[in-house]
């Protein structure tokens, strides 16, 4: 099933780069044409290579080879930068933030992509005028970072694949569905644990990591 899947996502791009390289041979163009063709290879020649360099993560990540270094890694202020960035994407939903400053150990640029991950997850799935939330706790000795959005609940059978390689819940979504796999990846290369739960009108996913000194 995997291979299978694979093959289905690098098939996309590689057909869209052949059929608009055919139809640029098909006569002869002007720098302009060209210039928009090559456009728009770049693109999916970009696609491409995330979905490799996302391969080959989780790769290693599957045989332990992913080890964060342990570097302190100030929390709140790792989700106050990504509520920043992303806050662009959200124009038309409300963006909370709150919690405790606390610090883990790990590689702040791995965490920083776990928790993005999750954020634009729950801002594509957030409707307009919904709210998507992210808070930093401390709980029995451990960080826990919440990322929660309003909107329709995920399907309990989606919720128990939902951390699977090509899985997406929204089938006519973008992205290569390696988002939350890479973010559970990233959790466990930190001792951490990841679980998500849906119902009503909330979703929310949770990530525990072991704080600082613990």
């Amino acid at each position: 099933d995997f291979s299978a899947d694979l093959a289905h996502e690098l098939r996309t791009p590689i057909h869209t780069l052949r059929m608009q390289t055919e139809v640029s041979l098909a006569r002869p163009r002007g720098p302009d044409e060209y210039r928009d063709l090559m456009a728009s290879n770049l693109e999916e020649y970009e696609r491409l290579s995330r979905m490799i360099a996302d391969m080959l993560f989780l790769a290693k990540a599957e045989r332990g080879l992913v080890v964060p270094p342990r570097e302190p890694v100030q929390l709140l202020e790792l989700c106050r930068q990504l509520v920043d960035y992303y806050g662009i994407l959200a124009e038309s939903q409300q963006m909370e933030l709150d919690g405790n400053e606390l610090i883990v150990r790990g590689d702040r640029l791995m965490l920083q992509r776990a928790i993005g991950n999750l954020l634009l997850n729950a801002i594509q799935h957030t409707p307009a005028e919904g709210r998507v939330a992210l808070s930093v706790r401390e709980q029995k000795g451990t960080a826990v970072i919440t990322v929660s959005n309003t909107g329709p609940a995920i399907p309990e059978a989606a919720l128990r694949t939902i951390f699977e390689r090509f899985i997406r819940v929204d089938q006519s979504g973008e992205g290569s569905g390696l988002g939350l796999a890479i973010a559970k990846s990233i959790v466990l290369a930190h001792g951490g644990s990841i679980v998500a739960s849906s119902s009503g009108q909330l979703t929310e996913f949770l990530i525990t990591l072991p704080l600082a000194g613990q």
